[in-house]
C-alpha cells in the first residue's frame, strides 16, 4: 500500500516544487523516514508525505528516499550514488515494514522517475 501511496503522491505533484525531488533537495537526508498519509482537506483527498514513521498495532512502516545517479556512458543507476553523476529526475524509494514481536522486516524496493518531464 505504501509503494502505492508513494506513487499518485508523485503523480499529483510537481516534482521539483512540491515532488519527490523537492522532498530531498529541501534539506531532508536521505535517512530521513516518512510515510504516506491520506490528506481530507482536499476534495477529493489525496495522498502526502509525513515526516516520521507510522506504527499500527505491531507493525512499523516507513518509506525512505535516497537520491540516484547514473553511470555517464551506459546511463545505468549506479550502485553507490555519485555526487558528480546525479539524476534528479530518478529517486530511490524503500518502503520497509517492521514486526514489534518477531524481530522481522520486509523491505520493498523501487525507482520513480520525473515522468512528466
Amino acid at each position: 500500500e505504501a509503494m502505492e501511496a508513494i506513487r499518485n503522491f508523485r503523480d499529483g505533484t510537481e516534482w521539483d516544487t512540491n515532488g519527490l525531488r523537492d522532498h530531498i533537495e529541501a534539506g531532508a537526508t536521505t535517512s530521513d523516514p516518512y510515510r504516506p498519509e491520506l490528506d481530507n482537506n482536499f476534495d477529493p483527498p489525496k495522498w502526502i508525505l509525513v515526516e516520521g514513521e507510522e506504527t499500527i498495532g505491531d507493525f512499523t512502516r516507513k518509506v525512505v528516499f535516497k537520491k540516484v545517479s547514473r553511470d555517464p556512458l551506459t546511463q545505468n543507476i549506479e550502485p553507490t550514488y555519485n555526487e558528480d553523476n546525479d539524476d534528479s529526475d530518478t529517486r530511490k524509494v524503500e518502503a520497509t515494514v517492521s514486526w514489534k514481536n518477531e524481530n522481522k522486516k520486509i523491505k520493498l524496493v523501487t525507482y520513480l522517475t520525473n515522468w512528466k518531464q
